[in-house]
């Protein structure tokens, strides 16, 4: 017969979940915690070996693991050099699954963009292009190489529980108890954007009031609040599907709000002229690109663009966070002619969300058009993991 000890170690391992791609618990916390720290994750190579790859050893030596004796207990990831793991875990840290999952990170960082001394050396040689345009002026974004998520994080499952959360002042909780697996994938999130387990609140404590916070989780699929007022430069592939969805022909007029540093509008130019392309953008270094590229674009906020003219087609990449991405679409839309084509870029919310604009937007879309999703990974190249569909909408004559 087990003695005490022995059944509520035999409950224990029961409840812990088992995690697809690592041998025990313990490592699955242990990655997790790791992953979340940004720091560590700019400064992988300190823990690379002779051949580039993450040493283990290194690892191991670096981190003192401690696990948390009971749930009263709510320290939980990375103190410094210390690794603080939660109460429920089964086994011993693996650090050599760890490294290896480290490993692929780094690799990825080391293939990011090219140095600045080989990045002059092309401008010399082959003249402004728009990549080079790009990183002159400072407007090219860093690879999402050390943001502390990964694909498999931010499925739509993680944001799907968000969107049940309440804040309640400073506090964020869920109204139903969430399996192991289901709370270890929020509790990542609201770790990542400044929130912390505190038991008798009942949910994640955060220093201010963590509402936007959670609602660009939710848009974007993404941890952090971009900086730049929501701006990723639209992969080539997504744009040439855009350019092809609206029909676009020699002579069209054609818009592009929140136009960017341009990568739609060189495309529709292309085939329709500079002249009928116009384009709107509301920061100062990208409207200086924008002329570069031989536009001659609005500054200034497109909600607040105001013109007589209505356009054969608009094709547009918004911002997402807090639903901007709706209203500017349906702004756009008003400026669209009989007969014209819409196509965007959006954040994925926009097809599941049961909140009010959400529903009603997706039954506009319906009336006229339809939405698809776009392959996953699509904006990595622009710096972000952000999960997005393609509207296609088409006004009656």
């Amino acid at each position: 017969m087990k003695n005490a000890i022995q059944e509520v170690h035999a409950v224990k391992a029961a409840a812990a979940p088992r995690y697809e791609g690592y041998s025990n618990s313990a490592t699955y916390c242990a990655s997790l915690y790791i992953s979340q720290e940004a720091k560590i994750h700019q400064n992988l190579s300190m823990f690379a070996n002779a051949t580039g790859d993450i040493d283990p050893v290194k690892l191991a030596s670096y981190f003192t693991s401690v696990q948390v004796v009971n749930d009263d207990d709510d320290r939980a990831g990375v103190m410094g050099r210390r690794l603080f793991l939660s109460y429920w875990v089964e086994g011993e840290v693996n650090w050599v699954e760890i490294a290896a999952e480290l490993s692929e990170t780094l690799s990825h960082q080391r293939s990011g963009p090219d140095s600045v001394a080989s990045v002059s050396a092309s401008i010399d040689q082959i003249g402004p292009t728009l990549e080079t345009i790009e990183l002159r002026l400072g407007v090219r974004p860093d690879p999402l190489i050390s943001s502390p998520q990964s694909p498999a994080d931010l499925d739509q499952g993680a944001i799907g529980l968000l969107s049940e959360a309440e804040v309640i002042g400073t506090v964020v909780k869920f109204h139903r108890q969430l399996d192991r697996g289901s709370y270890a994938k929020v509790d990542r999130i609201l770790r990542a954007i400044g929130g912390k387990w505190n038991r008798k609140a009942g949910g994640h404590v955060f220093a201010n009031d963590p509402a936007d916070l959670i609602d660009n989780v939710i848009q974007t699929g993404t941890y952090e609040r971009p900086d730049n007022h929501g701006f990723f430069p639209t992969p080539k592939e997504l744009v040439l599907n855009l350019v092809r969805e609206a029909g676009i022909a020699p002579g069209m007029s054609v818009l592009e709000p929140s136009a960017g540093i341009g990568n739609i509008a060189v495309e529709l130019a292309a085939i329709t002229g500079h002249g009928n392309v116009t384009t709107v953008e509301l920061q100062q270094q990208n409207v200086d690109v924008l002329r570069t590229l031989g536009f001659d674009p609005v500054m200034g906020d497109f909600m607040a663009f105001v013109t007589e003219q209505r356009f054969d087609a608009i094709c547009m990449n918004p911002p997402f966070a807090k639903q901007a991405d709706i209203k500017h679409v349906l702004h756009a839309w008003d400026l669209l002619a009989p007969g014209g084509k819409l196509t965007s870029i959006m954040a994925a919310g926009a097809a599941y969300r049961q909140d009010r604009r959400t529903t009603e937007f997706r039954d506009f879309v319906r009336a006229y058009g339809r939405y698809y999703d776009n392959p996953e990974g699509s904006f990595r190249s622009s710096g972000t993991l952000v999960r997005t569909i393609t509207v296609v909408l088409q006004k009656p004559l």
